[in-house]
């Protein structure tokens, strides 16, 4: 609102310069987690809203469509029951979570999903600690380290070795002018195919209009002592497409309503959420040239490039295992089940 115009502060360009390098530091991130323990409660709609985080990149479309058996989701199979995936030959797919926190968005993820292997980071050392700390924390699946993003990959994660990213509310509490060089950072660690899951604050979000310190076009400090960024979805295009990242259908906005029962008032939140892809070799490209058309004609109305993802790639090449998988519990219970007569006969006997 105007009114709210009027109030805000603007800084000028040399402070807000020095207070976004300030509330952008790790000691900073270091002193929220100390004063909110608990700011962030668990994130378990990050599972629905992006669905490919439960079926390893891969397009849930696409996925249900080539086992073309509704009544028997083969995914759900491999999420369930990890030993199935294992005999079917499938590698676990590997999920980069930047900006982890204390886990928020990654732990519900692993609980749904035991098929999911993770390596998380943050800029807070005290974070990453509680992280560690957390009775779902389990180190045989998941990594954790302190690490800043902006300084590039972390050691213990190879170029090409990840297929999911998720930056959920990363971006908005990083300097603006280093969005893209983060998202060719993470762009880097995913394999050909691999998708980034971002999630973060919208413009207009009820936050945005209720902080009054502004530092740049649609940056603000916060209360906490760190910043906060608004997107807009043109804003998300432009920046995927200064990283050479494709956007797997179009960004979209979240508009969320809550309701404080105690205080009866309202609170109108804002969010936005994007699927990014990095692109295909041109070999790799050329080999799946007819999935991607296939995908194409059935998508029509998406503006999206499309292209099959590492996750089905790896399926299509095991499809031929899941017949063998089927034929060996076949002749597994005909073994059992003669075995069984046997016995019976034996003791009758």
């Amino acid at each position: 609102s105007q009114s709210a115009e009027a109030q805000r502060e603007v800084m000028p360009e040399s402070i807000a310069a020095d207070l976004i390098e300030i509330s952008t530091s790790s000691a900073s991130w270091d002193n929220f987690y100390a004063r909110e323990p608990e700011a962030y409660r668990p994130r378990r709609y990050l599972s629905v809203e992006f669905p490919e985080l439960m079926a390893g990149g891969a397009p849930v479309d696409s996925w249900l469509r080539w086992s073309s058996i509704q009544w028997l989701p083969l995914e759900r199979l491999l999420i369930r029951w990890t030993w199935l995936g294992w005999l079917c030959g499938c590698r676990r797919p590997l999920l980069l979570d930047v900006g982890s926190g204390y886990g928020s968005a990654l732990l519900p993820l692993l609980q749904r999903n035991p098929w999911l292997r993770a390596f998380a980071m943050d800029l807070s050392e005290r974070a990453i600690k509680k992280l560690k700390s957390h009775s779902d924390f389990d180190p045989r699946r998941c990594r954790a380290q302190a690490w800043d993003i902006t300084r590039g990959l972390p050691e213990g994660v190879e170029a090409g070795q990840a297929d999911l990213a998720i930056l959920v509310f990363t971006l908005s509490a990083i300097s603006k002018d280093k969005h893209v060089n983060v998202l060719k950072t993470v762009m880097r660690g995913l394999r050909p195919g691999g998708l980034i899951c971002f999630r973060d604050r919208a413009m207009y979000d009820l936050t945005m209009l209720r902080s009054r310190r502004r530092l740049g076009t649609s940056t603000f400090s916060r209360d906490d002592g760190t910043i906060a960024s608004y997107f807009t979805a043109e804003e998300v295009l432009a920046l995927a497409a200064e990283a050479g990242l494709e956007v797997f259908g179009a960004p979209e906005y979240c508009t969320v309503r809550l309701k404080n029962r105690r205080k009866g008032t309202f609170m109108h939140r804002c969010f936005i959420h994007a699927k990014l892809r990095k692109p295909f070799s041109n070999t790799a490209q050329e080999q799946w040239t007819e999935e991607g058309n296939n995908n194409k004609n059935s998508n029509s109305n998406s503006n999206a490039k499309v292209s099959p993802s590492h996750g089905m790639l790896v399926r299509r090449a095991t499809s031929t295992r899941y017949r063998k998988v089927a034929s060996v519990s076949i002749g597994t219970m005909l073994v059992v089940a003669v075995g069984l007569v046997l016995r019976h006969r034996v003791k009758r006997g």
